[in-house]
């Protein structure tokens, strides 16, 4: 055995009650600002710590909020530069689609666990000084596994990204077991089976001795999108 972080990432809808989605999507906005100007910049040359530096001058995000998106934005010019000779395109100049506000908990985003109501209720940090609250929604699995991320000891709730999925916002939050013991990948003796359904993706650990355990994984949007694929793709053929 092998010890090991591990690391899980967990995605909610938001039930907003204070704030709106036009918030979210000025906040994601600004991210998108970010990220544009820390490509210009590098392409005129900029030193990347110049960049970081210049960029959380002039951004409407908080400090901590603004040198996170820039780092998202560097970490894909970092994949281009160490894959350019295998072909790897360098990442789009501008893009125009809403992109990810990255955030740290305690700072750009703040959890909360309401016992009465067994609820995880959220506030996020849209722009300065301008905060939008609720509570997440998701499956009771994945609820449970906050919770535990949130109280105990052993884990820790980390980054999480504001992102835009169709017409509606999810906030999507990393949490790290710290001490988690992982058996090295030659002496693995379980397998994770994945079986991607219309509605669902169901997983399923197997060792030697049989099922040792089984999660299945609700998703109605895979239903929703395959039709729209599937309507897309007659309408080409037509």
């Amino acid at each position: 055995m092998q010890s090991s972080k591990l690391t899980q990432t967990l995605s909610f809808g938001l039930d907003i009650y204070t704030g709106s989605g036009d918030d979210l999507q000025t906040g994601c906005l600004e991210a998108r600002r970010i990220r544009n100007e820390t490509n210009r910049l590098d392409r005129q040359g900029w030193d990347w710590n110049d960049i970081k530096s210049t960029v959380v001058d002039n951004a409407d995000h908080v400090n901590n909020t603004t040198q996170l998106i820039v780092d998202k934005a560097l970490g894909e010019l970092e994949t281009y530069h160490d894959n350019k000779d295998d072909g790897w395109g360098r990442p789009y100049p501008y893009i125009d689609e809403s992109y990810p506000m990255v955030m740290n908990h305690g700072e750009g985003y703040q959890l909360s666990v309401d016992e009465a109501s067994e609820s995880v209720s959220f506030r996020v940090t849209a722009l300065k000084r301008n905060f939008v609250r609720g509570t997440l929604k998701s499956s009771q699995h994945q609820i449970e596994r906050l919770k535990t991320a949130l109280t105990d000891d052993d884990w820790r709730v980390g980054t999480a990204e504001v992102v835009k999925k169709q017409d509606r916002y999810e906030l999507h939050i990393n949490v790290t077991h710290e001490t988690a013991e992982v058996t090295a990948k030659e002496n693995a003796k379980t397998f994770i089976g994945v079986d991607v359904n219309e509605d669902n993706v169901a997983l399923t650990a197997l060792s030697t001795d049989g099922v040792e355990d089984t999660l299945v994984i609700d998703f109605p949007e895979i239903k929703f999108e395959r039709h729209r694929y599937f309507t897309m793709r007659k309408r080409v053929q037509n």
